[in-house]
């Protein structure tokens, strides 16, 4: 790997898990400042908004770890193909039901209605988050809308969240809007942002002096067009590329090309491009030996 050609302790760019490793903006904080107020509130359902990419899924998993710290329940599932039968399954198991999940059909569905109003009666309360609600298959929606219906009168009733892309939102959630509480929008990166993410994602793996020169870090807020996960891949390949260049820094050059070469690269079910294929035609045919 190239992170000790750049004097790296680690992959800064590698997707970062927990707060130690993903830098939140200021409308980073904003967010889980708002959910928590939804949580707090006792309110029923906020919707998170923004293009893929922009952090949606780690500030879930975030937010999940807060509410853990302050003795709550948080059941994090993300919606991406899933159905109903799958969905109950999930929500049994992260609600530590056991052999439940066997049951399947009503039976399943009644114990989870039991152990929400079981907890809320203790004084427990339950929120469920559920990222890519728009990749869900239609009959999720139906549960989800049940799941935020249930003990109306309930003084601590159970909190849905759902995560969705900006583009989707309205179809997506329009049979929500009457139960929405809040709605929280997460948007791109400006370019202060984008040069303050890169340059701290790369201290945090290790290395203060400069790696991108100022031009590199426009050119790269310029291509990715801020979306964090753009970013990542993008100064990943930079730094593969550059090691294989013999470059002691990242200049605006390496970083068009490489944003060509990323675009080119073949898109796999995980989203995540295929980068060791093709990085050979960015370092002029030089192997790099590396494997991803």
């Amino acid at each position: 790997m190239y992170a000790s050609y750049w004097g790296l302790q680690r992959s800064p760019f590698v997707r970062p898990v927990g707060r130690d490793g993903f830098v939140l903006t200021m409308q980073h904080e904003e967010a889980l400042a708002r959910l928590s107020f939804v949580v707090e509130q006792n309110r029923r359902v906020a919707v998170m908004t923004g293009p893929a990419g922009c952090g949606k899924s780690l500030l879930l998993n975030l937010f999940a770890g807060q509410l853990e710290r302050t003795q709550r329940r948080a059941v994090v599932i993300d919606l991406a193909g899933t159905g109903p039968a799958q969905l109950h399954e999930e929500l049994a198991a992260g609600l530590r039901l056991g052999g439940v999940t066997s049951a399947g059909g009503w039976s399943c569905w009644r114990a989870i209605v039991d152990s929400l109003d079981g907890c809320s009666r203790s004084g427990i309360q339950t929120v469920i988050l559920f990222d890519n609600l728009d990749r869900a298959e239609t009959g999720c929606r139906q549960i989800v809308e049940q799941l935020s219906s249930l003990n109306p009168d309930s003084p601590l009733p159970v909190v849905v969240v759902v995560a969705v892309v900006r583009h989707s939102t309205r179809q997506t959630a329009a049979w929500l809007d009457a139960m929405i509480d809040l709605v929280v929008e997460l948007h791109p990166l400006n370019e202060s942002e984008t040069a303050s993410f890169v340059i701290e994602l790369l201290a945090r793996a290790g290395r203060r002096s400069e790696v991108f020169t100022s031009e590199a870090l426009r050119v790269l807020h310029e291509v990715s067009g801020g979306i964090p996960g753009r970013i990542c891949r993008l100064a990943d390949l930079c730094l593969l590329a550059g090691m294989g260049r013999d470059q002691s820094f990242v200049d605006a050059g390496l970083v068009r090309a490489a944003a060509e070469e990323l675009i080119s690269l073949p898109q796999p079910v995980t989203g995540v491009p295929c980068i060791r294929t093709h990085v050979n035609r960015l370092c002029f045919g030089r192997p790099l030996g590396i494997s991803r």
